[in-house]
This record gives C-alpha cells, structure tokens and sequence, in this order.
C-alpha cells in the first residue's frame, strides 16, 4: 500500500509521515527504512523541525 501526500509547504506533511511510522505507535508499519534513519534523512539537526525542501531539481 502507498500514501500520496498532497498540501501546501509548511503544512505538516512530513510530521504526519514520521508520526505514521514511528515504531512508538500501532498505525502503520514500515519495513524499510528504518525509522532513525528516516528520522536522520527528513529531520534537521536540531531534531525539532524538518529538512527544507530542494527547490534546484
């Protein structure tokens, strides 16, 4: 199964995806990858907020 998130920037979007599959909770299970590394990929190093989207590509 697949989900296909669609909103303005600064909306939430990412928060609603890490909060999906942290292993924490029962609503989603993701096999690869892991969360930390997920966690790692989509967050800041402040660890409070998220990465900025690559507007170049």
């Amino acid at each position: 199964m697949e989900v296909i998130y669609i909103g303005d920037r600064n909306a939430g979007k990412t928060h609603l995806a890490m909060e999906l599959a942290n292993p924490n909770h029962d609503h989603v299970r993701v096999s690869s990858p892991e969360y930390e590394y997920l966690k790692s990929f989509l967050c800041n190093e402040t660890g409070k907020g998220t990465r900025p989207t690559d507007l170049r590509g």
